[in-house]
């Protein structure tokens, strides 16, 4: 995704002509981070609303893509605290990762867990030490939190 956010900061073709993931891509960055080349031979903003496809869009040269995340729910597999390998989190050929491996791992961000009453909810209260996750997860469903792209 990153590669083709840069190729359209650059972008010189009508996003009519635009394959189907360009333009897909053009649509989750919002208009609001878009340029369009105008008549009068310059670039403006790009106003809300749907792109159209006579016009040249770029995305902005100063736009990040936000961080994107995957949660993976931290089991306990034969007495053992860990996380299941899943799309967007694999390790060479490992099925079940165990927790203490966790934080040296790629994109490992930190530990989470739910709220009181509200399941999928993130509390305020990340946190990166192993120790805490056994106390947590006796009262809360407790995550790791890893990055999986976007953002810098």
């Amino acid at each position: 995704m990153n590669e083709l956010i840069e190729k359209l900061k650059n972008n010189k073709v009508a996003f009519g002509l635009l394959g189907q993931d360009e333009r897909e891509c053009l649509d989750n960055v919002n208009g609001r981070n878009c340029v369009f080349y105008g008549t009068d031979n310059q670039w403006h903003d790009k106003t809300p609303g749907k792109f159209l496809s006579t016009y040249t869009y770029r995305i902005k040269p100063d736009y990040k893509p936000e961080l994107e995340y995957i949660d993976c729910h931290v089991v306990n597999h034969k007495g053992i605290l860990g996380i299941w390998s899943r799309d967007g989190v694999r390790f060479e050929n490992w099925k079940f990762i165990h927790l203490h491996c966790l934080p040296s791992l790629p994109n490992f961000h930190c530990f989470w867990k739910e709220s009181y009453g509200r399941p999928g909810y993130m509390s305020c209260n990340a946190f990166w030490n192993t120790s805490i996750v056994a106390s947590r997860r006796k009262t809360h469903n407790v995550y790791a939190r890893f990055r999986t792209g976007g953002g810098h």
